[in-house]
């Protein structure tokens, strides 16, 4: 798996082999190696239309994005300001209520810049958790990012873009995704147009898919419940773990699997039209224009028939 931005791989690396994976629910309960602390919370709302631009970026925290009033913007958070100093880290908090990290300029938003503070989120002696709910306009592109926490986006028209080193993303009903994590869990439900995923360590969760599908986990199971519309592409990719596909009876496409240590099972009606113990191509359906491409380099692939999808 090739990926350019070396940073995003060196936080995977960071992510898998140093940092322990038992903090169930991130949040604020996490603990950081710092003596004191002070907990408090903050809210603004501010009148704006879409389409809008929403760019989310901190270090320690849950975010969550979901679909709120046309007329404007509702940010929530609740938040710990960690330190050495007791009456540092109170006045930082009272910075932080008082001027909440927003800047908006146009149609733009950006939240989480925590500089005006003197917060520097790698080298600063004060550490900021910050748990975020944001009800937006339906016609929002999203960006998110936190080091340590989950992402929830739903129920928006625009693109979203999700970026965690540690923590589960969960997204529906929204225009475009493009997802990557260092690891947690993945699901994503009801996009409209085409999705994109790289984790290195995780299982994905993919339902109700209309356009184009690229997804690689490192160490992970991958599991795809849809019909392929014509002319899309599929492509999936695991290191370590199980591929398993549920297709609508409609879904007409051409197919490649591989895997080096595995068994491949399919069970649609089509033609094979080549088979080995550990490859297997054909198709479904009359001169399909859809394709799915499966590798996976130790586990099972399986394709099946699946009647339990509801479009939405």
């Amino acid at each position: 798996m090739r990926i350019k931005n070396l940073s995003f791989l060196m936080s995977i690396f960071f992510v898998l082999f140093f940092i322990p994976i038992s903090c169930e629910n991130f949040s604020l309960s996490c603990k950081t190696n710092l003596i004191a602390n002070v907990e408090d919370t903050f809210e603004k709302s501010v009148s704006i239309s879409g389409p809008l631009v929403l760019e989310v970026k901190i270090s320690q925290g849950n975010i969550n994005v979901t679909r709120g009033s046309d007329k404007e913007i509702k940010i929530r958070s609740k938040f710990k300001v960690f330190g050495m100093k007791e009456e540092d880290i109170k006045i930082s908090a009272e910075a932080i209520k008082k001027d909440p990290p927003i800047e908006i300029k146009d149609k733009k938003v950006k939240i989480g810049n925590l500089k005006k503070y003197n917060i520097d989120k790698w080298f600063s002696e004060k550490k900021v958790i910050m748990d975020l709910d944001i009800y937006a306009p339906v016609k929002t592109s999203v960006t998110t990012e936190t080091g340590l926490g989950n992402i929830t986006v739903m129920s928006l028209a625009g693109s979203v873009k999700a970026i965690t080193g540690l923590g589960s993303v969960k997204i529906e009903n929204v225009g475009s995704v493009d997802v990557k994590s260092g690891s947690g869990y993945i699901k994503i439900t009801g996009v409209a147009h085409d999705v994109n995923v790289i984790t290195g360590k995780g299982g994905i969760e993919f339902k109700i898919l209309q356009g184009n599908v690229s997804a690689r986990t490192g160490f992970g199971n991958i599991i795809l419940d849809s019909v392929i519309r014509a002319g899309k592409k599929w492509n999936l990719d695991s290191g370590l773990g199980n591929v398993e596909l549920g297709l609508s009876p409609e879904s007409s496409f051409t197919f490649s699997c591989l895997t080096g240590i595995g068994k491949i099972e399919f069970d649609l009606k089509g033609e094979i039209t080549n088979k080995t113990e550990r490859k297997l191509e054909g198709k479904v359906g009359t001169n399909p224009s859809a394709s799915i491409t499966i590798r996976v380099g130790k586990g099972d692939i399986s394709i099946h028939g699946s009647s339990s999808l509801i479009e939405i």
